[in-house]
């Protein structure tokens, strides 16, 4: 039987840290006009987890929706293709809202975003690019199949649920 040690709100922030920082890409869940659709993409975030920042074209379906339903949820992971993922994978998918950062609201975003992902410097600097911020409300993180953690950064607050199969 394997003992369970219940981890503290700071080690789960350090837990979500180090798999937002080793992760590239995520994928942005939004809602459409007509359902659910999914978009990947490059991220950068605040240390204190509170905010995640992505930036695409401004006419694309991903601002659309998040400006018209700014409820958002984000979904990262370690997968590696095999089994050991069923006991040592982690995924990670965090709620927010999503808001349109003005000009003068971008220059630490986009300094944050270009250091993360040097490939988004056309994008950033484009004149139709579009900086957004996902606010974060909260975050499920996912040890294999056996654990759940709900971390909350604006209490920095978690709780386990530790799964039980029958």
């Amino acid at each position: 039987m394997n003992s369970h040690h219940a981890l503290s709100a700071d080690e789960v922030a350090a837990d979500i840290c180090t798999l937002l920082s080793t992760q590239v890409q995520c994928v942005l869940s939004t809602l459409s006009p007509t359902g659910p659709s999914q978009h990947l993409m490059a991220y950068a975030f605040d240390a204190d987890l509170c905010a995640v920042y992505v930036a695409s074209m401004r006419q694309t379906e991903k601002v659309n929706n998040m400006l018209s339903r700014p409820a958002v949820s984000l979904f990262w992971d370690n997968r590696t293709g095999n089994t050991k993922d069923h006991v040592e994978g982690l995924a990670l998918m965090a709620t927010g809202h999503a808001a349109l950062l003005g000009s003068e609201q971008c220059a630490e975003p986009v300094r944050a975003l270009q250091q993360r992902n040097a490939s988004l410097s056309d994008l950033l600097n484009h004149a139709d690019s579009a900086i957004l911020v996902i606010r974060i409300s909260g975050y499920r993180l996912a040890r294999g199949y056996t654990s759940i953690i709900h971390y909350e950064p604006t209490d920095h607050s978690a709780t386990d649920e530790s799964i039980r199969r029958t």
